[in-house]
């Protein structure tokens, strides 16, 4: 019989990609989401808007044994981030109440990481002093852990694995970032992201030794450039000067973000790089 009680704060692709490992591992899986309908079988939704004071409110008396959130920014701004960040990490501290779960799984980015000119990053790099947007992922991970929870925080580089992914369309369309941009990149496949979440329970369900966080990256940092002239080839998108989107469309960054952690702790990647993960959208593809 199913006995541990793993939640969904903010329940969408990541959740669903989750959910047969996660009831392989005994798990009662509940999703709280502003439309809990679309929910998988596998879930018993909550309606919930975790940006909303009060809303999570249902978590004491429920008292899950496992948290996962996937917050995400209410807008692309400053006040979008606090909404869907820091009120959102407020609201759980206070709808927990005086239970503490078993694992908390925070959800992050390495947007948080100060790195701009191409070194390596890892978990114990600087934090942006300069991005608001990132400094408010990195404020609503200090109230999590302020709060005193047994909190696992996931640095999650650019996630990516369907067919519906930004890059992915837009070489199929023809554009292509300027030949000049050679700023390194970084992402993960999102099933690999659902496998962690997995493997840390499992590791927790064992009573095995975890650290406090991780990068979750693949193996290869890659310029935007090639990996665009790479999928262009796959799809057979002739590459084409006249037809480049405008540097302001370019995400800044520029960082080379080191997963070892996450690899020597155990955790094998599905797509260790972006060839094998871009190849399993591919596939399915009618190029």
């Amino acid at each position: 019989m199913k006995s541990n009680i793993c939640v969904f704060i903010g329940s969408g692709d990541l959740a669903a990609r989750s959910a047969d490992s996660l009831e392989d591992l005994g798990l009662s899986l509940i999703g709280a989401c502003r439309n809990p309908d679309v929910l998988p079988p596998l879930f018993e939704g909550v309606k919930a808007d975790y940006a909303q004071s009060g809303s999570l409110n249902f978590l004491e008396p429920l008292k899950p044994d496992f948290l996962i959130t996937t917050f995400k920014p209410l807008n692309p701004d400053f006040s979008g981030y606090q909404q869907g960040f820091v009120n959102a990490a407020k609201n759980l501290v206070d709808g927990l109440g005086e239970h503490i779960p078993s694992l908390v799984i925070f959800v992050s980015s390495t947007r948080i990481f100060a790195e701009n000119e191409g070194r390596w990053v890892n978990e114990q790099s600087p934090r942006t002093k300069t991005d608001p947007l990132g400094k408010s992922i990195v404020e609503a991970e200090k109230v999590l852990r302020r709060a005193g929870l047994p909190l696992i925080t996931l640095y999650c580089s650019g996630l990516y694995g369907s067919s519906t992914d930004y890059l992915f369309k837009r070489v199929k369309e023809g554009a292509f970032s300027p030949q000049s941009e050679k700023c390194f990149t970084n992402r993960i496949h999102r099933q690999d992201v659902a496998g962690v979440f997995a493997w840390l329970i499992g590791l927790r369900l064992n009573q095995e030794q975890l650290q406090n966080s991780y990068i979750v990256s693949d193996s290869y940092p890659a310029s935007r450039m090639e990996i665009e002239l790479w999928l262009a080839e796959q799809v057979k998108v002739p590459h084409s000067e006249s037809k480049t989107i405008g540097g302001s469309l370019i995400r800044s960054g520029n960082k080379r973000c080191d997963n070892s952690l996450l690899v020597t702790s155990g955790y094998k990647l599905l797509y260790p790089d972006y060839k094998s993960g871009y190849e399993s959208i591919i596939r399915f593809e009618d190029i």
